[in-house]
């Protein structure tokens, strides 16, 4: 299956509505592959014209209007034009990034028009002349900016019996919902729940889908709050212990239940000044 044209549109309608240009990192994350892949993917967009990008601007940018950008040029960039085939999708975009979510349902009735012969003698599917823009992704939310787009984690990919099988990876950075908080993680804490969790031992109480970002407590500052969220706002000091089906303290950034998350005491600390804050870059618990 050669999913290249779908992923170069993907890649192209992330880029054209990020609030600044996106790396290759980010936009791998959103399409549900590799960076390596993304950056083979660019090399012929970028020769056809249609984006560029720049070590000082940090990510891609499109060079034209998105509306100027036809569909059959963006198959023409990416395939060999000789081996024309019916449209696939990519199987795996990222649900929790706004492009990712929708692409699927986007394209495919976009590739459904475009599958249907031209005519009854032809074996070959008509080119898209549509733009871009007809595949454009409306969604009430922003598109995070690149510094936001893309976080670590500590991964959970299988039980061990052992508690020892984590790995750190590069995911996209959770969009808080109405009644959550975004979180900036500053310190986590490791218990035996963590323990419990990793080693199976909770499956019949909460079935967690894998792979899992870990952790229940964690330590932080505010980074945004949903829109029915009261009582936060962006900069407070928080700590609090996620609820057991939506766990993910062991990362950059982790989204909270509200209710679950309260105002973190300012503790002196011990050895300098009164007025310091015990915070992530101190080596005190908060919890």
């Amino acid at each position: 299956m050669d999913t290249r044209f779908s992923s170069a549109i993907h890649a192209l309608i992330l880029i054209s509505e990020a609030e600044s240009p996106i790396n290759s990192t980010a936009i791998a994350a959103s399409v549900g592959t590799n960076a390596s892949y993304i950056r083979k993917l660019t090399a012929p967009l970028a020769k056809a014209g249609f984006i560029e990008s720049s070590r000082a601007a940090g990510g891609f940018t499109l060079t034209k209007p998105a509306q100027e950008i036809s569909l059959r040029d963006v198959y023409c960039a990416v395939t060999d034009t000789d081996q024309i085939q019916l449209f696939d999708i990519h199987e795996n975009p990222n649900d929790e990034c706004i492009v990712g979510a929708h692409i699927r349902p986007t394209l495919a009735d976009v590739f459904h028009k475009q599958n249907e012969p031209s005519n009854a003698n032809s074996h070959r599917p008509p080119w898209p002349t549509a733009s871009l823009r007809c595949a454009h992704i409306s969604d009430p939310r922003r598109l995070p900016t690149n510094r936001r787009t893309i976080m670590k984690a500590a991964i959970l990919t299988r039980y061990d019996k052992n508690a020892t099988n984590l790995e750190v990876r590069e995911i996209p950075t959770p969009t808080p919902a109405s009644d959550e908080v975004l979180v900036k993680i500053h310190t986590a804490a490791v218990n035996p729940l963590d323990n419990m969790i990793m080693r199976g031992e909770v499956k019949l109480i909460t079935p967690y889908a894998l792979p899992l970002v870990m952790g229940n407590e964690f330590s932080g500052v505010v980074e945004k709050v949903g829109t029915n969220v009261t009582g936060f706002e962006p900069g407070d000091r928080v700590y609090g212990r996620m609820p057991l089906g939506k766990i993910g303290a062991f990362a950059e950034f982790a989204a909270v239940d509200a209710r679950r998350a309260g105002s973190r005491p300012r503790l002196p600390v011990i050895g300098g000044s009164g007025d310091r804050a015990a915070d992530g870059s101190h080596r005190h618990a908060v919890l």
